[in-house]
């Protein structure tokens, strides 16, 4: 089965579709993951994250609820509530999903990293940052922990750590 990953590459494109603000990408992207998978809960979880990310938080939150109410404990759901709790600043329930991911015993760079973003949003820069600091010594060559700390030196106005950081990532990219 050559095919197997086509749902995934569709699902790719629909969200960088969504990224790009092209609606009519989306769609057909959409369509075409909806013949080729024969998933439901992926067809979900994606449109979860489209919501997600088109701020639509209402259907965003009825697709991942959708997906736990098949699949209870589904992390990439789980994960989708804990974002919409946060953009919603609803912490305890942000919390309470943290808990339940934890449950899951997923690694520890996925609970730091949501556990930075819920400090982070909280207003708590530098517990977010000393979070990302210290999954950053376990894992140097991660571009995500690099990014977020970019994130965190430019929101805290910190241009000598932001340029540290960047020239960490560009060495991962030579």
């Amino acid at each position: 089965h050559g095919n197997i990953r086509l749902p995934q590459r569709y699902a790719s494109q629909a969200m960088r579709a969504v990224r790009q603000g092209d609606r009519e990408e989306t769609a057909k992207a959409m369509d075409m993951l909806r013949e080729t998978s024969s998933d439901p809960l992926l067809e979900d979880l994606m449109l979860g994250q489209l919501h997600l990310a088109q701020q639509d938080i209402t259907m965003s939150e009825e697709h991942y609820r959708k997906v736990l109410a098949a699949q209870p404990g589904n992390p990439l759901a789980l994960q989708g509530l804990f974002r919409l709790a946060i953009a919603a600043r609803n912490f305890d329930q942000a919390r309470s999903l943290l808990e339940a991911f934890r449950a899951l015993n997923p690694d520890a760079l996925q609970i730091g990293l949501a556990e930075s973003n819920l400090a982070a949003a909280e207003g708590d820069a530098a517990k977010a940052t000393g979070i990302l600091e210290s999954l950053l010594e376990e894992h140097p060559d991660h571009p995500a922990l690099l990014l977020q700390l970019m994130q965190q030196a430019s929101a805290g106005q910190d241009p000598e750590r932001f340029a540290n950081y960047m020239q960490r990532l560009k060495q991962l990219e030579e």
